[in-house]
């Protein structure tokens, strides 16, 4: 809404067709990702890809939320899911379930310095 509101502010609303977010959701924000594509969505942009930010989830918790991702991609609500964080275990639960889609994107935080 800050955005929206700043390109209105400084009269840049013909930006807005030019963009798309990427949205990252622990899993207990998984379920809130439907009013989040609805606002997005009704001012006019488009969601890019779908992250579950899995560094601090439990098995369980990766597995169902990915359940419950593939279900929004099978129905057309979000082109691209993927990870953010969570390793390997993350990527095998991913893997592991049942009717889930490929994860599409894997995406971590890097920093110069900072052993992985």
């Amino acid at each position: 809404a800050e955005l929206l509101n700043r390109l209105r502010s400084h009269r840049l609303q013909y930006l807005r067709a030019g963009l798309c977010f990427s949205v990252r959701t622990p899993p207990h924000l998984v379920i809130a990702f439907a009013e989040i594509r609805k606002a997005i969505i009704s001012n006019g942009m488009s969601i890019a890809c779908w992250l579950l930010d899995a560094r601090y989830a439990s098995t369980k918790e990766v597995e169902e939320s990915w359940a419950f991702m593939s279900n929004s991609k099978a129905i057309g609500e979000v082109r691209v899911i993927g990870l953010y964080g969570g390793g390997l275990q993350a990527a095998n639960a991913v893997r592991s379930g049942k009717g889930a889609s490929n994860l599409s994107v894997y995406a971590a935080e890097l920093l110069p310095g900072v052993r992985v």
